[in-house]
């Protein structure tokens, strides 16, 4: 139901369903159901190395580890308490260590 695919320079381009923020699109597209065509996601401090898209959530993984979820928590699928975050629609980081 949606894409997601990145760049030899490391920029995410999402597009498709956009239902509970799942392209991390932000705020400006949280009132469009679907995106047609990639777009950059603006949100991330830095180069990607990594993509993965789930059912209704999206993960990306910088260069220097770091982890960025955005879309459904439902049932805690970003690593939050689904009390404290239901969904959202930009990435944001989930600290972890190796």
């Amino acid at each position: 139901q949606s894409s997601m695919a990145l760049s030899i320079g490391g920029q995410v381009f999402c597009w498709g369903s956009n239902s509970r923020g799942r392209l991390g699109l932000g705020p400006s597209f949280d009132h469009e159901d679907s995106v047609l065509v990639p777009v950059s996601v603006p949100s991330l401090p830095g180069t990607a190395r990594a993509i993965a898209a789930g059912g209704q959530h999206s993960a990306v993984i910088l260069r220097r580890g770091r982890l960025f979820l955005t879309g459904d928590n439902t049932r805690g699928q970003l690593g939050q308490s689904s009390r404290d975050i239901d969904w959202i629609s930009t990435f944001y980081e989930l600290p972890f260590q190796d």
